[in-house]
């Protein structure tokens, strides 16, 4: 029996943040097909037609091949999954996604080019609507650099997301809606402290939501806002850059493994830290900060790494590695051998045992303990679609 196009869009939503997804720009899409429809006076799901879909694609023009084909693949996911759950016969989509080589490659910042941005950023003057403009662009492309955080997670981070005593940052809602904890060094904590006192003098009522980047006082600086003020740096510099911010630095994950301390008399706060979330957690979560707790104590790491064996780090350069904390293990690179050939080889093999030898027993990253079978991916979800908890269990994994 068919059903309301805006309810199908609904119950999609619905299933798609069931598996941890925002789908914030795909739920604006959706809503403009919706209103695309009720203005042509079709109401039902049935009622879309090849013609219909076409309409609606050509009424959103888009320059970018990249644009057009998200555009197009929010549409395509919508209608699969009502084939899916039997609400259509079949598809009315048509249209094919638009072929083009990319055009914007990855940039990865040298020390020298670093500087030259952040001296850029503290040398920006002060406006009516933006005042301490330059300290605050410096700290926040400064953070981006240093921890590796996207734009959106630098600009959403509140005074609360802050422990210096145990330098840890907390990372609230980044990608697919996960949070994190991210160690940092003592450089990085200068800075926050910094931007944290700032924070605290120019806002006399503060807390825990208080925002660490901010021009008003009350709201975080907008993501779209640092992108354009970081093109406008890039390009007074002259920075091949063509991407979006902000800044993924070669010397994050050097910066990871200098500053996290696991030796045997670890600091006994940071212990009792990780065993309270052990104890509130779930899942995976949960054996992630136990185990986390034992290697500040000096015991080698307890989780599996499936790094190395069901994925692997691609390099802008071709360079293709287990993970990102084994940059100098490279199994081999794609521009110069297939990917089979290199997959399967001798050398990735005697690779992969060293990684799970000397790399992954000190290894703080917080990597699946297994993989994750799809027949548990719909058991999860469904269970939070019909109002469970959808909490596995102790040997689940609650990163679904």
């Amino acid at each position: 029996m068919t059903q309301p196009i805006g309810s199908v869009v609904e119950s999609f939503l619905a299933y798609k943040r069931a598996l941890s997804r925002k789908y914030q720009s795909e739920e604006r899409e959706l809503r403009l097909l919706v209103r695309f429809a009720e203005e042509r006076g079709v109401v039902w799901l049935d009622q879309l037609t090849p013609a219909l879909v076409d309409d609606f694609l050509a009424s959103r023009p888009r320059s970018r091949p990249r644009s057009f084909n998200h555009l197009l693949g929010v549409v395509s996911c919508l209608l699969e999954w009502a084939v899916s759950q039997q609400l259509l016969q079949a598809s009315p989509l048509l249209p094919r996604r638009r072929r083009v080589s990319a055009d914007r490659i990855p940039f990865i910042f040298d020390i020298a080019q670093a500087r030259r941005l952040l001296h850029a950023a503290a040398a920006l003057q002060d406006n009516p609507r933006a005042p301490q403009r330059g300290a605050t662009y410096h700290a926040l492309f400064a953070l981006c650099y240093g921890l590796g955080l996207r734009a959106g997670e630098a600009c959403r981070l509140c005074l609360g997301d802050i422990d210096l005593d145990r330098r840890l940052l907390v990372v609230v809602g980044g990608k697919f809606g996960k949070s994190r904890l991210v160690p940092f060094g003592p450089r990085v904590g200068e800075l926050l402290q910094e931007q944290v006192k700032r924070r605290q003098a120019t806002d006399p009522c503060w807390g825990a939501k208080t925002p660490l980047f901010s021009f008003d006082g009350r709201n975080c600086i907008n993501p779209c806002t640092a992108s354009i003020t970081f093109h406008h740096l890039v390009s007074t510099l002259g920075l091949p850059i063509t991407f979006s911010p902000i800044v993924m630095s070669g010397a994050y994950y050097a910066n990871q493994s200098r500053d996290l301390d696991l030796s045997v008399g670890g600091d006994a706060r940071a212990q009792a830290f990780f065993e309270d979330l052990a104890h509130t957690s779930r899942g995976t979560d949960a054996f992630y900060y136990a185990d986390m707790r034992g290697m500040l104590e000096g015991k080698p790491r307890g989780r599996i790494c499936m790094q190395g064996y069901h994925s692997c780090v691609l390099e802008a350069d071709g360079g293709l590695h287990a993970c990102v904390n084994s940059e100098t293990l490279t199994f081999g690179n794609l521009r110069e051998q297939p990917f089979r050939e290199i997959w399967w080889g001798e050398k990735a093999e005697a690779l992969r045992r060293q990684l799970h030898q000397e790399i992954c027993p000190t290894c703080p990253s917080k990597c699946y303990a297994r993989p994750v079978s799809a027949g548990e991916v719909l058991r999860i979800s469904m269970q939070k679609l019909s109002g469970g908890s959808g909490a596995p269990s102790s040997s689940g994994s609650s990163e679904v």
